[in-house]
């Protein structure tokens, strides 16, 4: 991926985080929710809702990831156009 296309879509990212983190939010509370109710001898729940935490922190990661190689790219771009 070149430079300008990572600022883009950094930046379409950091956009769409501010609908997703919301989102994302309110399913994890929606899994912790069903955990908190999981009876402790239903191990396999528990690891099934522990997993779909996990996944959806995955996504948030992946995303912010995302938003900071394209920020990383801007500066870089910033950086090579600055005069030292």
């Amino acid at each position: 991926m070149n430079d300008h296309t990572a600022i883009t879509a950094g930046q379409n990212a950091k956009q769409a985080l501010g609908v997703l983190n919301p989102a994302m939010d309110q399913v994890r509370a929606a899994i912790m929710d069903q955990l908190v109710k999981t009876s402790p001898q239903d191990t396999a729940r528990i690891l099934a809702l522990h997993g779909a935490i996990q996944s959806v922190e995955a996504a948030r990661k992946a995303i912010t990831q995302v938003v900071a190689d394209g920020e990383l790219a801007a500066a870089a771009v910033e950086g090579a156009f600055s005069p030292s």
